[in-house]
């Protein structure tokens, strides 16, 4: 018996930019970033959070933003390049290399296509998105959250000697407490105009929010704790397993091992 195989290779000009693709699950709809750089949406656009100025809905992905040499248009700004996408409770961003950050959902106060979100300037860095609420790491060294454009605070980061680049990853919770990674694997917990550096976890590896926070800390084991509190719960599990990453959402944890499983 002759058995035969196919394996498919993909070959990319050395002119062509790719990105790294990217996949965010809001309460209704998806959005994805495809290598190429273009912009794929799906699912419920009652609020116009799919960015295809109606509010159709796609059962299958849709791609909202076309990319070319792995930028896109977008409106007056002219073409640029998306490094990540999130999606939250009716609405979604795109985050843009350029510093600019670009939002649809007309529940939270933005438009149902893609429109800059305003007083941001090219200065943010980081970001994140989670049910009503986002927050964004701006160069300035400051966090800007909220739930609508036209509803965000600022505040620098107090007596903490925090720059921007010591600032890794940030997340947001349902009730719109965020949780700051720095480059030292410290946490810093916040919310309305306050900042908490967290004790007793120390080289943490990865974080994320939901309806509560999780973080693995440098052995590989997971950590979990209510957005009220400041003090993590170490959960128990087979001291075999070592965890790289962790994924919260509402009511639950997702968790990969070092090894990919």
């Amino acid at each position: 018996t002759q058995i035969t195989s196919q394996i498919r290779v993909t070959f990319i000009a050395d002119t062509v930019a790719t990105t790294y693709p990217t996949v965010s699950t809001g309460t209704n709809h998806t959005v994805a970033l495809d290598q190429d750089g273009s912009v794929w949406l799906w699912g419920s656009n009652q609020y116009g959070q799919l960015g295809t100025g109606d509010t159709t809905n796609y059962e299958y992905p849709y791609q909202v933003l076309k990319a070319e040499n792995g930028q896109v248009e977008l409106g007056d700004a002219g073409k640029t390049r998306i490094s990540k996408v999130y999606a939250g409770n009716n609405f979604t961003l795109l985050l843009c290399e350029d510093g600019n950050v670009y939002a649809a959902g007309t529940q939270k106060g933005f438009q149902n296509t893609f429109a800059p979100v305003s007083g941001l300037n090219g200065t943010v860095k980081l970001a994140s998105a989670y049910g009503d609420h986002f927050a964004m790491v701006l160069n300035s060294g400051y966090v800007a959250y909220g739930s609508s454009a036209t509803n965000l605070n600022t505040f620098v980061l107090p007596n903490m000697n925090l720059g921007v680049s010591e600032i890794q990853k940030i997340v947001v919770a349902s009730d719109g407490t965020y949780l700051l990674l720095t480059t030292q694997g410290a946490l810093l917990q916040g919310k309305n105009g306050t900042l908490e550096q967290i004790d007793g976890l120390t080289n943490v590896r990865d974080i994320d929010a939901g309806s509560s926070f999780a973080a693995v800390d440098g052995n590989g084991r997971i950590h979990e704790w209510a957005t009220t509190s400041t003090t993590p719960v170490a959960k128990e599990m087979d001291e075999n397993l070592h965890f790289a990453s962790v994924y919260v959402g509402n009511d639950y944890t997702v968790a990969v091992t070092a090894s990919g499983f």
